[in-house]
């Protein structure tokens, strides 16, 4: 009983997940089963997100691109505030020219750089880690951990290269809402990107970039008052990490991740401004966003098609399902009667042998 239980619970679960499933396309779809919703984020919870990290970004005095994306990587928003920078300048902190590194600004747009920190911080994590793109720096450079020599490369060095836009495997928004999608700069290295969980199940991340420098950290022995992480940590919040999954409960080789430097927020999310009063707008970034807020794309089950009429006293089952039910059941009975037969015989066999061997020690000891 208690093994048809758990079948019976694996199986309702399964149906679940499958019918919350993000799929591509939309026709014929209906609203979610039951329990969706606590798996995806809303138009609302998007809305609430960029509302609270913009409520920190004015407490700080700084003027931030907000990016939301769900799990595989579709963009629900980009805001751009007011006198946010509209570039980005690349730089690993190196002094080395050319290729990925030491881009100026005036070429790469701001909201790329947080729409990979947020696809970072949502790629990277899962219901049993969650990592943040500070994270993600220290486990992506040349030594683990940064800075420390003669020690191996960090356990996904040269990650940040993967996720790229050239690549043909991964998906865009030609391929509908499937992914994983693509992020502009590959995976990113650079504080500012957290995951999101709902009701303990990853829905996504969010991404905050509003220092026009798209970098790495490479001295992790420090405390970093980031604004872009503390933006982040603002806007996170009702959608924060589990904090036992969290990067600084976890260790590899003896040392623990970083998840974030400081929580220190000056913004009160739960009253952050209604979404319609911020200060800025929703841009449209190529192949990525739109000018709108949407919640994560999902396909739900159609609406099954109605039963045919029945004719008074007939039974409510297709005769096939009957015809396969009895077919079933003449099965199980010929089953237990050969299990029988088998059993009755098997038995009748271990006596015989347990008697000859009892005759056998017999005549020995005579």
């Amino acid at each position: 009983m208690l093994a048809r239980l758990a079948l019976g619970a694996a199986v309702a679960a399964f149906a679940l997940a499958a019918g919350c499933s993000g799929s591509a396309g939309s026709g014929g779809l209906v609203a979610c089963i039951a329990g969706c919703d606590g798996a995806f984020l809303g138009e609302a919870d998007v809305q609430r997100l960029v509302a609270q990290a913009v409520a920190e970004a004015q407490a700080r005095n700084v003027h931030a691109h907000v990016a939301v994306v769900d799990r595989v990587g579709n963009v629900l928003a980009t805001f751009q505030m007011n006198g946010a920078p509209a570039t980005v300048a690349i730089s690993g902190g190196r002094g080395v020219a050319g290729g990925l590194d030491g881009i100026p600004q005036g070429i790469v747009p701001a909201a790329q750089a947080a729409i990979a920190k947020a696809i970072t911080a949502a790629y990277l994590s899962s219901q049993g880690n969650a990592f943040s793109t500070r994270t993600a720096s220290q486990i992506v450079q040349e030594h683990f951990n940064p800075n420390e020599q003669q020690q191996p490369a960090g356990p996904l060095y040269g990650v940040q290269f993967s996720q790229l836009s050239c690549s043909d495997v991964n998906r865009n928004v030609t391929h509908g809402s499937v992914g994983p999608k693509r992020s502009a700069l590959g995976l990113s290295a650079d504080p500012g990107g957290l995951p999101l969980y709902k009701n303990g199940v990853l829905v996504g991340g969010i991404g905050i970039e509003a220092d026009g420098l798209y970098s790495l950290d490479r001295d992790i022995t420090d405390v970093d008052q980031d604004d872009e992480e503390l933006i982040a940590v603002a806007g996170s919040s009702g959608f924060a990490a589990p904090a036992d999954i969290r990067g600084d409960r976890i260790t590899a080789d003896g040392r623990t991740f970083r998840f974030v430097d400081s929580e220190a927020i000056r913004s009160d999310p739960s009253h952050a401004p209604a979404f319609a009063t911020l200060p800025g707008t929703l841009v449209a970034v190529d192949g990525f966003s739109t000018t709108t807020v949407r919640g994560t794309p999902r396909a739900c089950a159609p609406t099954p098609a109605p039963s045919p009429p029945r004719a008074a006293g007939s039974s409510s089952m297709p005769s096939t399902r009957i015809a396969s039910r009895r077919a079933t059941r003449r099965t199980g009975r010929s089953t237990r009667a050969k299990c029988r037969r088998y059993c009755a015989k098997g038995s009748r066999s271990r006596s015989a042998r347990a008697a000859r061997s009892a005759v056998r020690w017999d005549r020995t000891r005579k």
